[in-house]
């Protein structure tokens, strides 16, 4: 389905179109889902099917994870010391400087306060 709508829009990326311009985000979508058609015609070596682009979209599904764990721990770290200086429970009408976040810890059942 994706492989004939991308052969029939892909004479409006040729040089000369109207589209030429944008030809490197057309074969950037058609090389991530499908494996391009050329071959290398030198000498012989060791090929593997998972090209580079494909091991690195892997690697950035992979980093995910990491990524997400890394900014709640800064978060908790950083309202961890807020919390020890002594920064007390303000009241609502004073969110703007900063008591918002200790609503969001008090939704997320995150224990901030040091005894």
């Amino acid at each position: 389905m994706f492989r004939k709508m991308l052969d029939r829009i892909e004479p409006l990326f040729r040089p000369g179109e109207k589209l030429e311009k944008l030809y490197p985000l057309y074969e950037a979508q058609d090389t991530f889902l499908y494996t391009p058609g050329e071959v290398t015609h030198g000498g012989t070596h060791v090929r593997d099917a998972l090209d580079t682009k494909r091991m690195m979209s892997i690697v950035i599904l992979a980093l995910v994870p990491c990524i997400l764990m890394a900014l709640y721990n800064t978060g908790f770290q950083a309202q961890k010391i807020i919390a020890a200086q002594g920064a007390a429970f303000a009241p609502p009408e004073t969110w703007w400087n900063g008591a918002w976040r200790y609503v969001v810890m008090d939704f997320f059942g995150v224990n901030y306060r040091i005894e």
